[in-house]
């Protein structure tokens, strides 16, 4: 494995000294002269006294281009010779006979990690920007992601390298936790505080090694430019570019815990071990920079709220909500989009799959919480998002005592007056100018269609209780009109 770290970088001086003489480009111009040596020799309509002129002069540049790329290509086999050699010389030196048989099989895997990253360097090294959103990976782009998201393998020897390199950078003080139902908020919730710079998150940036933050990312940091805001894939008014930060740190849980959770057609609680909540930390400990604060969104954390209360005491876990209606049909529209999309561009399936986008299209996995969270709808039709919606709210408000619920409607209508309220909560300071919040407006509004009028009631009647709490907790006066005709009852609710 020690070796592994010497490979990488050779790897990667291999690419530098190739883009710096301009290897490529030679051999492009190479196969040019012979291919004009070619056409000249075939074509009867040149004449043999042009043919007489320039076939000597194409034939000593094809010569004197051959010796140039012998020379190049002897020399970039000495240098590898002698490093893989002298590498090998040294393991022997340090190692028993019986244990050299080892050795030589560890040399067949140093070597191709060293072309497998040379490979990859040269890829990302030769653009000047990278894309953000997956449906405009090139051919290239999505081998990429298949050969690292896509293996578990790969993924795990990665970390572990990273692991042994860094280990835990700093201490984890505070950190923010967005999760809830999907559409629900979150994305805008984690734009508003990373916009600070007060806070440190995993961002496109780190794709596709999202568990290498140090080595991935301070190397993306110098070759890669931000590049311009586009609409995520989405479709939803949020513009992202290549420093915006996302759901990413779900791939660490999938790594090391997928079988405790992820199931044949649902994802379900569990409790998190020891050696992996510290794994974790070292992680986001690298993802971290020094005097900011870590802050993740991922919806699957809902999942996980006992074990990150467990190792994080300090943490503020945030769940955004808001009206199950305008949310169900949210969640609808998306899953109908996903499942259109995954039919035409299987990539797209897959990489939602790799980050534990579990939400929607064919590849969805509902929460699923107790015997109760199945429900007699199909999710073609809006009364199961609505029924979802009411499951996911209810397990959350059972949580009550180590969540803070944050109105994401009210947020919208009014962003200042609801963050100066709310993030003393999250010992941030109110003073701070959050030029973001300029951008915040409301929520967009579905046409009615027809629900399941029993779920609807209790629905709406849920959402009320919370958000009752939600103003009482934070002293947000909106007059009682705006709670809605479920107002009395909430409030009755609220106080048993």
């Amino acid at each position: 494995m020690d070796s592994l770290i010497p490979s990488f970088l050779v790897s990667f001086l291999f690419v530098e000294v190739i883009l710096a003489i301009s290897l490529m480009d030679k051999i492009q111009g190479y196969f040019k002269i012979i291919s004009k040596t070619v056409y000249v020799l075939g074509n009867e309509n040149i004449s043999d006294h042009f043919k007489e002129l320039v076939i000597p002069r194409y034939g000593l540049r094809i010569i004197q281009e051959s010796l140039m790329l012998l020379v190049i290509f002897l020399g970039i086999l000495t240098a590898y010779v002698s490093f893989f050699g002298g590498l090998e010389f040294y393991n022997l030196s340090l190692t028993s006979l019986d244990k050299v048989s080892l050795i030589y099989l560890s040399d067949v895997y140093i070597q191709v990690s060293f072309f497998v990253g040379a490979f990859c360097y040269y890829l990302l090294r030769s653009k000047k920007s990278k894309k953000v959103e997956e449906e405009s990976y090139s051919t290239l782009e999505k081998s990429l992601h298949y050969l690292f998201l896509g293996t578990d393998g790969i993924r795990t020897l990665f970390f572990n390298l990273e692991d042994k390199i860094f280990g835990m950078k700093s201490k984890i003080e505070k950190p923010i936790f967005i999760t809830g139902l999907a559409r629900g908020g979150t994305t805008i919730l984690l734009e508003t505080l990373y916009s600070t710079g007060k806070f440190s998150s995993l961002t496109y940036r780190n794709m596709p090694f999202p568990l290498n933050p140090r080595l991935w990312g301070n190397l993306s940091n110098l070759l890669l430019s931000s590049g311009e805001k586009k609409e995520r894939a989405h479709k939803d008014r949020i513009m992202v570019n290549l420093d915006s930060p996302e759901e990413f740190d779900e791939v660490f849980w999938l790594t090391f815990g997928k079988k405790d959770y992820v199931k044949m057609s649902s994802i379900v609680p569990y409790k998190v071990s020891e050696e992996v909540l510290d794994k974790y930390q070292r992680y986001i400990s690298r993802v971290t920079k020094k005097g900011n604060r870590y802050i993740s969104k991922n919806n699957n954390n809902t999942l996980r709220i006992d074990s990150l209360k467990r190792k994080f005491p300090d943490c503020s876990i945030i769940v955004p909500f808001r009206n199950p209606v305008e949310h169900a049909h949210s969640l609808y529209k998306q899953h109908k989009k996903y499942l259109k999309d995954h039919e035409s561009d299987k990539f797209i399936k897959d990489y939602m799959g790799w980050l534990g986008h579990f939400e929607f299209g064919p590849g969805k996995r509902p929460f699923v919480f107790n015997d109760n969270s199945n429900s007699s709808y199909k999710d073609d039709n809006i009364n199961y998002w609505l029924n979802y919606w009411l499951n996911v709210y209810q397990y959350l408000l059972d949580q009550e005592d180590r969540i803070l619920f944050f109105d994401y409607d009210l947020f919208c209508e009014k962003p200042k007056e609801v963050w100066r309220s709310f993030c003393s909560e999250i010992e941030f300071s109110p003073t701070i100018e959050i030029p973001f919040l300029e951008s915040i407006s409301p929520a967009k509004k579905y046409d009615e269609l027809e629900y399941d009028e029993v779920l609807l009631k209790r629905s709406m009647l849920l959402y009320e209780k919370i958000r009752l709490n939600f103003l009482n907790k934070y002293k947000i006066n909106i007059g009682s009109e705006v709670l809605g005709e479920n107002y009395e009852d909430a409030k009755v609710s609220a106080t048993t």
